[in-house]
């Protein structure tokens, strides 16, 4: 009887803790997204992307862990779209360029490989001709 009892408390405490995390998910989403806004530059980018990322947690009204997780996504992919808009993560075409150039030797002995019987390439099937 004893053993029932103390059952029955645990999983009223577990129950009630459970029921705790799902409304601080639901309370802890927008913030998130709020916070994902905030690594933008400009203050037109922040309203504009937290205005979308906020429509798009309102389409899982009621589902509170997978709001929280939609958040956590939107939270992870805005570091990377932030630092697009910064200029970090920009590579321009002089750069493109300059690896291109580097690699033309690599293409241009892989190629001549693949075209003279006995190559590597030929042995494979991937003979150019």
């Amino acid at each position: 009887m004893n053993a029932l009892m103390i059952g029955g408390i645990l999983g009223a405490v577990f129950g009630a803790i459970a029921a705790e995390v799902l409304d601080l998910s639901a309370w802890l989403a927008p913030r998130i997204v709020h916070r994902a806004a905030q690594g933008f530059p400009s203050l037109e980018l922040r309203t504009r992307y937290e205005a979308e990322w906020m429509a798009e947690l309102e389409h899982y009204n009621g589902l509170k862990v997978v709001k929280l997780g939609k958040a956590l996504a939107i939270l992870a992919s805005s570091l990377r779209t932030a630092k697009v808009y910064r200029g970090e993560d920009f590579v321009g075409i002089t750069v493109y360029l300059s690896r291109l150039i580097d690699m033309a030797p690599m293409l241009f002995r892989y190629a001549w490989r693949g075209s003279e019987p006995g190559g590597r390439a030929a042995h494979a099937g991937f003979c150019i001709r």
